[in-house]
C-alpha cells in the first residue's frame, strides 16, 4: 500500500514540528559547545592558580578537546541535515512557520565532514596556497608540504 502525501495543511504542521525539533537539537549544541570552550578555559586556569605540575588534568584536558572537536562535527552534521530538509520540505510544499524557523540563511556547502566550507579570510588564504591540509594558516614564507 502506498502511503498518501498528507495534505497542505497537514504537512505544514508536521513541517513545523520538525523545523522546532531540529531548532532546539542545534540550539543544544551550539550552548553546549559555548559550555565546553568555558571548561577548557576553567581547567588550566586551575590548574596554573593552584600551582601544579602541567601533567596534572592533562588527560581531562585532552578528554574535552576530543569531544569539543566531536561536537563541532555533529553540529556540521546538524547544518547537513537541516539543508536536507529544507530542500525536502520545499519539494513536498510545506511551508513551516516562520516563526519557528528563525533566519533564513543558505547553510553553506557541507564537505565530506560535516564541516561548511570556509568563507572570508580562510578561504582568500586557501586561494592564495597559504593554508594547509589540516585547515591551519601557514606562516608566511612556509613551504606547502605535498
Amino acid at each position: 500500500m502506498t502511503p498518501s502525501i498528507p495534505s497542505p495543511p497537514d504537512r505544514d504542521r508536521l513541517a513545523t514540528t520538525v523545523a522546532a525539533d531540529l531548532r532546539a537539537v542545534e540550539r543544544s549544541a551550539d550552548e553546549t559547545l559555548a559550555r565546553l570552550g568555558a571548561l577548557l578555559q576553567t581547567l588550566p586556569e586551575t590548574r596554573l592558580a593552584g600551582g601544579l605540575a602541567s601533567s596534572v588534568g592533562h588527560d581531562a584536558l585532552v578528554s574535552v578537546g576530543e569531544a569539543t572537536r566531536d561536537l563541532v562535527r555533529f553540529r556540521g552534521r546538524l547544518i547537513q541535515t537541516h539543508s536536507r530538509l529544507s530542500r525536502a520540505a520545499g519539494l513536498l510544499g510545506a511551508r513551516p512557520d516562520p516563526a519557528v524557523l528563525g533566519p533564513l540563511l543558505e547553510k553553506g556547502d557541507i564537505d565530506e565532514i560535516g564541516t561548511t566550507r570556509p568563507q572570508g579570510v580562510r578561504s582568500r588564504l586557501e586561494d592564495r596556497g597559504e593554508v594547509d591540509q589540516i585547515g591551519a594558516a601557514r606562516p608566511q614564507g612556509a613551504v606547502a608540504v605535498p
